[in-house]
C-alpha cells in the first residue's frame, strides 16, 4: 500500500488542506508533507492520528477498496489496538506475525 497516497487521496476527497489536516492531527505540516510526498514514513500512531482528524478508521484507511478486500471484524479489532502500541512493541508483533505465517505454511505441508 502506498500510505503517501491513501494519506493525500483521502484528505483530498475530504476537501482539506494540509494545513488544516495538521494542526486537527497534532503533526506539523511540514512533516505532514513530507509524508504525502513519500520523504516520510509515518508510524501507526501518526496514521491514527490522522485517521481521526480525517474522521476515518485505521481499518477503513488499510483497506484501499472494500469491494476488494473484506476484513473480518477480529482485524478491524486487532488494528485499533495496535494503533495504541509503541513502535518497539509494533516491532516485536510483526515478528510474531511473521513466525505464526512460516508455523501456518508448514502446518499445511503436514497435513
Amino acid at each position: 500500500m502506498d500510505i503517501a497516497k491513501r494519506v493525500k487521496t483521502i484528505r483530498e476527497s475530504k476537501g482539506i488542506s494540509v494545513y488544516k489536516l495538521a494542526k486537527t492531527s497534532g503533526i506539523s505540516s511540514t512533516y505532514l508533507y513530507e509524508v504525502e510526498m513519500g520523504k516520510k514514513q509515518p508510524t501507526v500512531e501518526i496514521i491514527s492520528r490522522i485517521c481521526d482528524a480525517l474522521d476515518i478508521s485505521l481499518a477503513d484507511f488499510f483497506a484501499e477498496s472494500k469491494e476488494n478486500i473484506e476484513l473480518r471484524p477480529t482485524t478491524y479489532k486487532l488494528i485499533e489496538k495496535i494503533a495504541t502500541l509503541s513502535e518497539e512493541s509494533i516491532k516485536y508483533l510483526e515478528e510474531q506475525a511473521d513466525l505464526l505465517k512460516i508455523k501456518e505454511s508448514l502446518k499445511g505441508k503436514n497435513d
